[in-house]
């Protein structure tokens, strides 16, 4: 229970120390884990504060027709994040990241 308060917690910080003060939309390459009813789980290396997060995606996004497990995003998303484990962040744009 500890090391998840703990990384959570440095995640937090983290997130805040870099996203915190800035209103600029996130641009991150995400690898899709899994598909759920309007989110998905995506993995990242990219260096972005987070390694994995639950990315919704808002009512106006075009999604892409080879949206499936596996393929890799490019993912853009607003500035807030909920402070979760993995975190949680809102979509405003995906674009495929093989084209």
């Amino acid at each position: 229970f500890m090391k998840r308060l703990i990384a959570l917690i440095m995640t937090a910080a983290i997130a805040a120390g870099l996203f915190g003060c800035s209103e600029k939309n996130i641009v991150f390459k995400g690898r899709i884990e899994q598909i759920r009813e309007g989110c998905i789980l995506v993995s990242t290396s990219d260096n972005v504060g987070f390694g994995e997060a639950i990315v919704y995606i808002a009512n106006d996004v075009e999604v892409p027709e080879n949206f499936i497990v596996g393929e890799e995003f490019m993912i853009t998303i607003l500035p807030q994040m909920d402070a979760s484990e993995p975190v949680q962040v809102t979509a405003v744009k995906l674009e495929s990241a093989n084209d």
